[in-house]
């Protein structure tokens, strides 16, 4: 009984060291979460705020939320809420979602070689392995220019999460 105690405690601990977040969403939110946006394109910006109210650190969230403002409403919001939240916690700047939503912005600017730097980072940052989104958009990038490092990535994706649907989507349109 009391290994299993010991057991319990140190899974969580590692859970909480693998995420790498400032501040810990539980594991079963942030699939929640996860499961949510990768399925579902129609969710409201108040989604994010519900979440928001309760970890207003989360580097999680205001990653996502960020990458998620910059291609359903607009990169000027996205920034304008990455840059305000970093004002709050500067050490999201060593976040691998804060990455991937300054990765974003730079791609909706056209600025390719910076977003891919910033894609590059979020995955280097991205210890617990989740972000699956970052290894999207590296696909994006080497799609025309490099089909075997484009797919790596996109396979990298579908390793996170095998029922990704935009990556399948992209895989099986890959092959024609």
């Amino acid at each position: 009984m009391i290994l299993k105690f010991y057991i319990c405690i140190i899974i969580n601990l590692i859970a909480m060291n693998i995420f790498s977040q400032k501040e810990i969403l539980p594991l079963d939110v942030l699939l929640k979460i996860d499961k949510k946006i990768t399925i579902d394109d129609t969710i409201s910006i108040d989604y994010f705020n519900e979440y928001l109210k309760k970890y207003p650190s989360s580097d999680y969230l205001i990653g996502i939320k960020a990458y998620y403002l910059c291609y359903n409403i607009s990169k000027d919001s996205a920034f304008t809420f990455l840059d305000e939240a970093i004002k709050k916690h500067s050490k999201l700047t060593e976040s691998s979602y804060t990455n991937l939503a300054l990765g974003a912005i730079k791609n909706k600017e056209g600025n390719i070689p910076e977003a891919k730097n910033y894609f590059l980072k979020s995955i280097q940052l991205d210890k617990g392995k989740l972000n699956k989104w970052a290894c999207l958009e590296m696909y994006y990038i080497y799609e025309t220019k490099d089909s075997t490092l484009a797919l790596n990535y996109l396979n990298r994706s579908l390793k996170i999460d095998d029922c990704f649907a935009t990556a399948l989507y992209e895989l099986s349109i890959s092959f024609y």
